[in-house]
């Protein structure tokens, strides 16, 4: 398999604001205009919108770098390193994120859902914990975050890994949870779309977790 580093695949990696206009704790609200996000909103590689810092449209504004856009993927780099997101188009914007976090916007060669369980794999994490700094507080540059390397392979190999980590996923929740599926779920695995299954299997964790066992409206709704 060929690997190759961020850097050399021209990943486009962005850094929060941290110019004069950088928002001080006096500036951050429970609630506002735009969402500051921060280390303890990523648990488990998901939103955790609980203990959430906001910031008025002013200081969104003033700012020059951290917004957020669909499908850009955040990654903490200092203190707890490596936990990441992927923005969908569930999240909460417009969105920042705070100077300990960076952006990975897309690239051309990767389809976003294989780079964001690339990000979230123990081969990220290795590597990272290797390249990390810092004595007190560990964190991760981006031109050392550049060195990682990721394995180079064709969009319709990516995609099947994709529907097959989502379809696995399924599978296990349908064992686990003993939920049944509608025949619809054979048709969107044949149409090899892998948006319309993590679709699926989101609404699916939240049904669970909700206790909710009949999924015939989330299927009306795909």
């Amino acid at each position: 398999m060929n690997y190759k580093s961020l850097e050399e695949l021209n990943f486009n990696i962005e850094d929060g604001d941290r110019g004069k206009n950088y928002p001080s704790p006096s500036e951050l609200y429970s609630d506002g205009y735009c969402l500051f996000l921060n280390n303890k909103n990523i648990i488990n590689n998901k939103l955790n919108i609980q203990d959430s810092n906001y910031i008025s449209e002013e200081k969104h504004k003033q700012l020059h770098a951290g917004n957020l856009s669909i499908n850009d993927i955040v990654i903490t780099t200092r203190g707890t390193l490596g936990n990441c997101l992927i923005i969908d188009k569930k999240f909460p914007l417009p969105a920042r994120i705070n100077s300990g976090m960076v952006i990975i916007h897309k690239n051309n060669l990767f389809i976003q859902k294989y780079l964001y369980y690339f990000f979230s794999s123990e081969l990220f994490h290795n590597q990272i914990l290797s390249l990390q700094s810092g004595a007190a507080q560990p964190q991760i540059p981006i031109k050392d975050l550049l060195k990682v390397n990721i394995p180079v392979i064709c969009k319709d190999a990516q995609q099947h890994i994709v529907n097959t980590i989502l379809f696995l996923l399924l599978k296990f929740l349908q064992l686990f949870f003993l939920v049944p599926f509608p025949p619809l779920l054979n048709q969107i695995i044949l149409q090899n779309s892998s948006l319309s299954l993590h679709l699926f299997v989101l609404e699916l964790i939240n049904l669970l977790h909700l206790r909710l066992h009949n999924v015939q409206d989330l299927m009306n709704n795909l």
